[in-house]
């Protein structure tokens, strides 16, 4: 249905239209000729900026927001079957889609590279995204979270590829249609949806197999027994991997400086050095399946190497909000045990001898319940724990029930880890300015409002000055 959807000029409405993906969507309509509209809980500077592109935006979901003359509703994830837009575009008998149908869509009049995975999906798309345009390609992209260096999540450009996350809760990648796909890795997660690994690892095979015989797959190099031969895919795959046993190898690595330098070897062609200003072994990983996309894309690699030193990382992604007085304050969107421990990781590396504070918002009581050893082994990576309340999405009320933060803290403290259950951001922010000392590092962690406690930490210690922070 995806290929089809936007084959026509449509007059479409788009409820959560706010969102980094939705605003994203709308103003790439806009763009093609489509009229939108759309509707948001809250307003911002998101919704702002699209007003400015002459795109009219309700603040609240009412039925008579929906337009008269609309023929489609595209809706966010996150928007129920009880909306009262969506009852009224059922009512009407309008075609209604949720996003990613509607990102198909958009994909399939160009040449798509979907970046998939369980974790580094924005890090990816956005520096892929980043490369493109100090290539002069202008590309079309939809990452999840603000590249910096582009001081935006989505662009609508000249070029003939578009960029875009591909997410594999609900099976939603499934509505694609890339040429070029990523798959940064694969694990166990949203398992409110899926049964197991088993499941989602098929999932990611099912959306393999879209790509074209032209196209191209980029993968771990340790997920070769799930998309090696025999498994169903038309086009060629290559891989990424550190050291041998990889298509795009990354060999001589060096992370001990604010660059993370390595030797990027592929095949027979001249070894060359590269640097990224990000840190861990994920994402020079990351960095590589970037460069195999460009070279399937015609890049020249000198550009290429360029365009990833200069990369300056997407927000909430060890974004650094203060350093001074020897302390420092980092933001980060992790919210998987392995996006934990890769983050902790990096940090322990940048940062030797360090007190590291991790104050961590489990996102989902699902995921946290399913996932608690997994949590608990990956955060006694850091010196001290802070956990507050679990940030609802999507759970129902018996499995808020059945899980809390401090089954997590318990989990926490019998591995050794000093861990403390703070239910509020004020107290988390008057413990940590009561206790953070010079060398010490704090970072925020979770996919929720767990970022507003380093902005206030950050803003604290500023006004404070650096002499004052205690010694």
């Amino acid at each position: 249905m995806s290929r089809g959807l936007l084959a026509r000029p449509r007059r479409a409405h788009l409820v959560g239209i706010g969102g980094s993906g939705m605003s994203g969507i709308a103003a790439a309509l806009a763009a093609k000729g489509h009229r939108v509209t759309g509707s948001d809980l809250r307003d911002g500077p998101v919704v702002e900026e699209l007003r400015e592109r002459g795109i009219p935006v309700h603040i609240g979901h009412a039925a008579e927001n929906l337009p008269g003359d609309a023929d489609l509703l595209v809706r966010s994830a996150a928007v129920r079957d009880d909306n009262p837009e969506v009852r009224e575009a059922r009512r009407r008998g309008l075609e209604i889609v949720k996003y990613a149908e509607a990102l198909g869509g958009l994909m399939a009049g160009s040449r798509g590279v979907a970046v998939a995975g369980t974790h580094g999906k924005t890090t990816t798309s956005g520096l892929l995204a980043h490369v493109l345009v100090r290539s002069g390609r202008d590309p079309t992209f939809l990452v999840g979270g603000r590249v910096r260096a582009l001081e935006a999540s989505s662009h609508v450009g000249s070029g003939d590829v578009l960029v875009a996350e591909a997410c594999e809760y609900d099976r939603s990648f499934l509505h694609l249609c890339p040429e070029v796909a990523v798959v940064t890795n694969i694990d166990e997660d949203h398992l409110d949806y899926y049964s197991g690994l088993a499941e989602i690892t098929e999932a990611f095979l099912t959306f393999a197999r879209l790509l074209p015989e032209h196209g191209l797959l980029v993968t771990l190099n340790e997920l070769s027994d799930v998309f090696g031969p025999g498994s169903g895919i038309r086009c060629p795959r290559e891989t990424v991997g550190i050291g041998d046993w990889a298509d795009w190898r990354a060999t001589d690595l060096d992370l001990s400086g604010p660059l993370t330098r390595f030797t990027v070897r592929h095949g027979d062609d001249p070894p060359w050095p590269a640097a990224v200003r990000l840190t861990g072994c994920h994402n020079v990983l990351n960095a590589l399946a970037v460069v195999a996309v460009c070279a399937h894309l015609g890049l020249d690699r000198e550009e290429v190497g360029r365009a990833l030193m200069e990369f300056p990382g997407v927000a909430r992604r060890l974004e650094l909000k203060f350093r001074r007085g020897g302390v420092t304050v980092l933001d980060d969107y992790a919210h998987h045990p392995a996006e934990i421990r890769a983050t902790l990781r990096s940090i322990r590396a940048s940062y030797p001898g360090s007190r590291i504070w991790c104050v961590f918002q489990p996102h989902q009581a699902s995921r946290t319940r399913f996932l608690l050893r997994e949590f608990a082994a990956a955060l006694s990576g850091a010196d001290q724990v802070v956990v507050p309340e679990i940030f609802f999405a999507r759970d129902t009320e018996e499995e808020r029930r059945r899980v809390s933060s401090k089954d997590l803290v318990k989990k926490v403290m019998n591995l050794g880890t000093r861990a403390r259950h703070v239910p509020g951001f004020a107290d988390i922010v008057k413990l940590l300015l009561g206790e953070l000392r010079p060398r010490d590092v704090l970072v925020t962690m979770g996919a929720g409002d767990v970022y507003r406690i380093a902005d206030e930490v950050a803003a604290r210690l500023e006004g404070y000055g650096s002499a004052s922070i205690p010694a």
